[in-house]
C-alpha cells in the first residue's frame, strides 16, 4: 500500500508564489518569465507527460535556483498547455492546469539540466465521519466568527444564525463546501492558503480558517491599532420572499 502513493520517478518543480493550486481544481494562470522556464517547460511537456508539481516558496525570491527555501507540500497537475507570451517588454508564461493531487516532497535535488526533481508521496484527504453534533459545533464557531467579524454587535445572539435557516442547515451537512467558500472569499495571506492545502481533514481546516478570522475585522477601520487585513461586507435590501427562503419561519402577520 505504501508503494501505491509514491510516484514511481522523480518529478520536476515549478517554485511559485502567492497562487496556491487546490486538488479537484482546472485553474488557468500566469506566470513571469524565469530563465529556467523554457527548459522546464520543455522537459514537462516532452518527457514527463505534462506533470509537473507545484512547489511553494516560502519568500518570493528565484534568484537561489535551484537551492530555494520551498514548503513540503506540493500540488501536482497535468498541464493542458503553457505558452510564453510577451507584451511589450515584459515576457509571460499561461499556464493551463488540472487533475490537482496533493503530494509531499520525501527529497530533492538539481538534475543534469539543473532543474528540480523531487521524490512525492501522495497525501491523500481524510475523509471523517463526523456526527452532526460535531459539524453543527464546527459550523457554529466559523459562522459566529464570520458574522462577529462581518458587523458591531451588541451580544453574542446576534451573531447566532435564525431559526430555520436553510443556508446554515445545508452547510452542517456539506462542511467542506462552507469552508472553500470562505477560502475564496476572505482576503488569506499566502501562508495562510499554504497551511489550507497542507490541512488533511476538515477539521483542521476548519480550526485555521478560525483562526484566520480572528485576525481579520470586516468594514470600515475603527480601530486604527487592529489588524490591516479588511474586507467590507455587502448590506442588500431583503424583501418577503428572501426572508422567507433565509428563514422558513418568517411569516406575516397583523399586530
Amino acid at each position: 500500500m505504501e508503494n501505491q502513493l509514491l510516484f514511481h520517478n522523480p518529478m520536476p518543480l515549478l517554485p511559485i508564489y502567492d497562487l496556491v493550486y487546490l486538488p479537484g481544481q482546472s485553474l488557468k494562470f500566469t506566470i513571469g518569465n524565469q530563465r529556467f522556464h523554457k527548459k522546464l517547460f520543455k522537459y514537462v511537456m516532452e518527457q514527463n507527460d505534462g506533470q509537473v508539481a507545484l512547489a511553494y516558496l516560502r519568500k518570493d525570491d528565484l534568484s537561489a535556483y535551484p537551492d530555494l527555501d520551498i514548503y513540503k507540500t506540493v500540488t501536482v497537475i497535468e498541464l493542458e498547455s503553457c505558452q510564453q507570451q510577451r507584451q511589450n517588454h515584459n515576457t509571460a508564461w499561461t499556464l493551463k492546469g488540472k487533475n490537482g493531487t496533493k503530494a509531499a516532497i520525501l527529497e530533492s535535488s538539481a538534475n543534469k539540466q539543473g532543474l528540480i526533481m523531487a521524490n512525492l508521496k501522495i497525501c491523500p484527504e481524510e475523509q471523517l465521519i463526523l456526527k452532526t453534533s460535531q459539524s453543527f459545533d464546527l459550523l457554529m464557531r466559523l459562522w459566529i466568527g464570520l458574522r462577529s467579524a462581518c458587523a458591531l454587535s451588541d451580544c453574542i445572539e446576534s451573531t447566532l444564525p435564525s431559526c430555520g435557516n436553510s443556508y446554515f442547515s445545508g452547510y452542517m451537512h456539506n462542511l467542506p463546501r462552507f469552508l472553500n467558500v470562505l477560502y475564496r472569499s476572505l482576503p488569506l495571506s499566502f501562508e495562510q492558503r499554504v497551511r489550507y492545502l497542507q490541512a488533511s481533514n476538515v477539521i483542521s481546516r476548519s480550526a485555521l480558517m478560525i483562526h484566520a478570522m480572528s485576525q481579520l475585522r470586516f468594514g470600515p477601520p475603527y480601530n486604527i491599532d487592529g489588524p490591516k487585513q479588511r474586507i467590507f461586507a455587502k448590506v442588500e435590501k431583503a424583501g418577503l420572499k428572501r426572508l422567507r427562503r433565509i428563514n422558513a419561519n418568517a411569516v406575516p402577520s397583523d399586530n
